[in-house]
C-alpha cells in the first residue's frame, strides 16, 4: 500500500493511471516479453513504480486501480501483470469476467515460466474453467509448476497419479510426489 500511495503523490505522469485500450472482443496478449528485469536502468523507474503500485492495490483489493495499472504492463508481456490480470479476468475482480482473457492471460504468464500461472492454468484445464476440460493437459501443467517446488501442484498431480486422472495410476509416483509435497508416510496411510 506503501507504494500505491507513492506512486499517487509522485511526479508520475497522469498517463500511467489511463487503462489500456483493450478490444474485448479479441484477445491477443504478448507472450514475448520485452527484457522485464528488476533493474531500473532497464525498464525505467516509471515502469518499475507502475508495476510495485499495481501489485500493492492489487493486493489492497483495488482490482479496478490494479487493472489500470497491470493492463498495459501485462499487454506488453509481463507475467506476473499477465498473471494478477488472468486471476481478475477469471474472478470478475474490478471488471466483468471475462474467461476469454483471463485463459488468454493466465497461458501468456504461464508459457514464461511463471509458475502461479502454470498451476493456475492447470486448474482451468482440470475444472474446465476458462478452457475446455483437459485433465491430461492439466497434468502437464502441473508438472511444470511442481518442478518449480510448487506444493500444490506437487499435491494436485500427486492426486491425479493416485486417481489416474489424466496420467495412468501411478500409486508410488502418488506417493513421491505426495512426500516431495511435504506430506509425511504417516499421513499416506
Amino acid at each position: 500500500m506503501a507504494v500505491y500511495m507513492l506512486l499517487a503523490n509522485s511526479a508520475v505522469t497522469p498517463s500511467v493511471y489511463q487503462p489500456a485500450a483493450h478490444n474485448e472482443s479479441a484477445v491477443s496478449i504478448n507472450r514475448k516479453p520485452k527484457q522485464w528485469r528488476s533493474n531500473m536502468s532497464d525498464i525505467g523507474m516509471e515502469r518499475e513504480l507502475t508495476l510495485s503500485s499495481g501489485i500493492a492495490a492489487f493486493e489492497a483489493k483495488h482490482f479496478v486501480k490494479a487493472s489500470q495499472l497491470l493492463a498495459p504492463l501485462a499487454d506488453e508481456g509481463h507475467q506476473e501483470a499477465q498473471f494478477r490480470l488472468a486471476v481478475m479476468c477469471q474472478n470478475g475482480l474490478g471488471m466483468v469476467a471475462n474467461p476469454e482473457k483471463a485463459a488468454a492471460y493466465m497461458r501468456a504468464a504461464a508459457e514464461q515460466g511463471h509458475a502461479l500461472a502454470q498451476h493456475g492454468l492447470g486448474f482451468m484445464y482440470l475444472h474446465g474453467e476458462c478452457l475446455a476440460q483437459d485433465a491430461a493437459e492439466a497434468a502437464r501443467w502441473f508438472r511444470l509448476a511442481a518442478d518449480q517446488g510448487l506444493p500444490g501442484s506437487l499435491a494436485t498431480l500427486a492426486e491425479m497419479y493416485q486417481n489416474g486422472n489424466g496420467v495412468p495410476r501411478d500409486a508410488e509416483e502418488a506417493r513421491r510426489l505426495w512426500e516431495q509435497a511435504g506430506f509425511s508416510p504417516e499421513e499416506l496411510r
